[in-house]
């Protein structure tokens, strides 16, 4: 069979290495949305800065060298699509900016909020900046390049642990341009999908274990607990992700997962005690108070829930796009091709998964884990929603404010361990039940490998011609 335990991972770093670089070169700087905010984070971080500064109820951020500022300013018109704004003389300018030790306040109050394991990448490349006195431009792409190369490895791995059957979706969620444009960027969102990747991993390898070996391996289930609390640490919704392990786990193995729970939570709860309540501020959006929102919404359940739906109904078709890849400050479009494409690609290898696995073991227990995986899953998109109609919607609005498709990654994540919750079984294959499998792993890799050269390309020639 072509896809052996080696094949995927593979196949996604040689992807990430063409790709990212793509991303790393031809995306100029500061043209991935919020990535100033994220850059002066990282900065931060290497600094030595793993909490931020609230220094009023409408201002926070931190400590950083003033040239960190002046590298952001020298691109600060970059966010348009004029490809004017991004001629020579800004590229030259910043490569002779050098580093500069004096420091001054600076505000960044939404990226502040991050737990510093999700710039992992990014800090180790301004670090080595650092180390070899490098221009400010130049500490910027090795920050890209960092997290380009950590993010990467994150998802190698769990490509190497996963079942085939959750492997190769996770694989399809990481490729899209989406997800790499942000792995290859200095945003912490790359790290984030490549935790919860690794989280889905574990999980799905324990459901693939056989049910007497999984009495002796919950270790592994609180490994996927603590991921999984970093995750959760990053962005508030994601702390229902915590309850995955009980579904996978079993009443047999149900300290394990209440112990992995426990674990997610105890990481989650301290940064959110120490590293991201304490500098949370009212962001200076007209007509949002947050306060009066959640008061609002606690009283009106039902409207708030008609909101949402009513959100989802206007923009739905927008999010799954956002999701494949709107590329930049959230304005540079793919073409429309490769989007249809991405769609049927992503419902045919969801679908075939399924035989990858099923329907051996098909059983009432799994139907019954398959169905809270969906309720979790829903209930972190509604905690998606809500969150944002809290924080960064006027009060009483009939409609969610700052919804994009990239939020929902990590649910899609999720979603690809149903095909592994539905054959939690060791019963052997039948000769049937091979062939099927055979036929299916054949047309899966068929299927991702046209899809990933696809990306590859599109890539490449859109960001040449929206910038170049």
């Amino acid at each position: 069979m072509l896809m052996q335990r080696r094949f995927l991972p593979f196949l996604y770093a040689a992807y990430m290495f063409v790709a990212g670089l793509f991303c790393i070169i031809l995306t100029p700087p500061f043209q991935v949305a919020d990535e100033p905010a994220h850059f002066m984070r990282t900065f931060q971080i290497a600094g030595g800065g793993l909490v931020g500064v609230k220094r009023s109820s409408s201002e926070s951020g931190g400590v950083l060298p003033v040239s960190v500022r002046q590298l952001i300013d020298i691109f600060q018109d970059s966010g348009g699509t004029d490809k004017t704004q991004i001629m020579a003389g800004k590229i030259a300018a910043s490569m002779v900016l050098p580093f500069n030790k004096t420091t001054e306040f600076a505000g960044f109050p939404n990226s502040v909020l991050y737990p510093p394991v999700s710039y992992t990448g990014a800090v180790a490349g301004v670090l080595v900046g650092k180390k070899l006195h490098s221009s400010m431009l130049g500490m910027f792409y090795l920050a890209r390049a960092g997290n380009l190369l950590v993010n990467t490895a994150v998802g190698t791995l769990a490509l190497c642990i996963a079942q085939d059957c959750t492997a190769v979706l996770l694989l399809l969620i990481l490729a899209l341009p989406m997800s790499v444009s942000l792995t290859a960027s200095c945003s912490q969102d790359g790290m984030v999908l490549a935790l919860m990747a690794l989280a889905v991993a574990l999980l799905s390898y324990f459901c693939g274990l056989s049910a007497q070996v999984r009495l002796c391996q919950g270790k592994i289930l609180i490994i996927a607990g603590l991921v999984s609390g970093c995750v959760a640490a990053a962005k508030m919704p994601y702390a229902l992700f915590l309850c995955l392990p009980f579904l996978c786990a079993g009443h047999k193995n149900f300290l394990s997962a209440l112990l992995a729970s426990l674990t997610g939570f105890i990481v989650f709860a301290l940064w959110a005690l120490f590293g991201s309540g304490p500098v949370i501020i009212n962001f200076q959006v007209p007509g949002v108070m947050v306060a009066e929102q959640m008061i609002f919404v606690l009283h009106h359940i039902p409207f708030t829930l008609h909101v949402v739906l009513h959100t989802v109904h206007v923009r739905w078709w927008i999010m799954l796009r956002e999701s494949v890849g709107v590329l930049g400050w959230l304005n540079v479009l793919l073409p429309v091709g490769f989007y249809t494409l991405a769609y049927w690609v992503s419902g045919i290898v969801f679908v075939l998964s399924f035989f990858l696995r099923w329907p051996v073991g098909l059983s009432r227990s799994g139907l019954a884990r398959s169905l809270g995986l969906l309720v979790v899953l829903a209930m972190v998109c509604l905690g998606i929603f809500v969150a944002l109609y809290v924080t960064w919607t006027a009060v009483q609005a009939p409609m969610v404010q700052g919804v994009q498709g990239r939020y929902f990654l990590p649910v899609l994540m999720a979603l690809s361990l149903l095909p592994a919750l539905l054959s939690m079984s060791d019963k052997p294959f039948t000769r049937y039940e091979y062939n099927i499998s055979f036929l299916s792993d054949v047309l899966i890799n068929i299927t991702v490998i046209v899809f990933i050269c696809a990306s590859c390309i599109t890539l490449y020639k859109t960001l040449i011609a929206q910038y170049w």
